[in-house]
This record gives C-alpha cells, structure tokens and sequence, in this order.
C-alpha cells in the first residue's frame, strides 16, 4: 500500500492520501504501468519519483514497514479495535473475523489492512487502512520498552525512527484522509 502523509511546516493538520496500488501512472523510464511496479522496478527511489512527478509534491522521507513489524506493533500493545460492518472471510490474507467492534491480534490487523475479499477490493483495502490508522491511538503512548517491536522500519534518512512514526501516528488521528484516485486509473 502506498500512502504520502503531508505534515504542515507551519501548523495545521496532517493529511494522507491513499495511491491504490493497481492505479496506472507513468513510471519514470518505463512508461505506463501499475503504481507498485515503480518499487519493483527501481525501489524506493523510483516510487518516490514516480509519485512526485504524478502529484508534483516533494516527497521528503520515505518509510517502509513490513509484515513482521506490523503485527508485531499490534501485539505489543495488546490488539487493536476495529469495527468491520460486515463479516470478512479471506484464506488469502489469513482472516475470519464478524461484523462489529473487536480487537483484532496482530495477525487479524495486518490481514484486516490486507485484505481485497469485499465488494470494493481495493477501495476497501483503503478504507480499511485509515481505520486502522485511526485506532492506533494506544500505539502512540507506549512505552520506549515496545519500540523495539518497531524495529523492521526502513527509512529514507536517519531522522525517521520509529518513536517518530509513534508521534506521525498520533497526529494522524484528528485529520481527514483523502482518497486519492487518479482521474486516468485503470481497474
């Protein structure tokens, strides 16, 4: 999942806009594919570049969490509630859950923020993730004990550890994402 996070120099609110990863942009030496063959094909850096050149905003940092780091930071701080208004059953992405609010393990989130088994697959997938991101207030409190479990983060700079992605996400929980769909994606 691809998502730039734009934090005000000067005050305001943080936003975050959601690049579903089948939108088909121009790729930087490439030509036309899918947004996510921008990392396949040139890493991070590609990415960057491809999205800056899509959106025309500078992309300062860049952070990847993996799988592993994901669940783990879950655990850690004992689940996270979720609320899915309908029951999801995906063998692909590990998950079986009901309908309604429960706190889902590590394992349930990452297959929550995973999963296309709905009726608007990618879409939901981002709808998802922004929920996710706005339950993980309890992360943004945890002792420096549990930052280790945040360790599997690669970074574009030295700056970006992981207390700072704590504090991102705590900045996250009053703004109002936007979903941003390429006027020319594909499906």
């Amino acid at each position: 999942t691809i998502m730039v996070v734009h934090i005000p120099t000067f005050g305001g609110k943080p936003t975050m806009v959601s690049f579903p990863r089948d939108s088909w942009v121009n790729i930087p030496g490439y030509g036309e594919n899918k947004i996510n063959q921008a990392f396949s094909l040139g890493g991070p850096a590609l990415l960057q570049q491809t999205i800056e050149e899509r959106t025309g905003m500078r992309i300062d940092h860049y952070a990847e969490i993996g799988f592993g780091g994901f669940a783990n930071m879950v655990d850690a701080v004992g689940g996270v509630e979720m609320c899915p208004k309908y029951p999801i059953n995906d063998p692909k992405a590990g998950l079986r859950i009901k309908a309604g609010c429960q706190t889902l393990d590590g394992a349930q989130a990452l297959g929550y923020v995973r999963t296309r088994a709905t009726p608007n697959a990618d879409l939901d997938r981002v709808v998802h993730q922004r929920e996710f991101m706005s339950a993980v207030q309890p992360m943004t409190s945890m002792s420096s004990s549990t930052s280790s479990t945040l360790r599997p983060v690669k970074t574009s700079s030295r700056w970006l550890l992981a207390s700072a992605l704590r504090g991102l996400a705590g900045s996250l929980l009053s703004t109002q994402c936007r979903n941003s769909e390429a006027s020319d994606s594909k499906r």
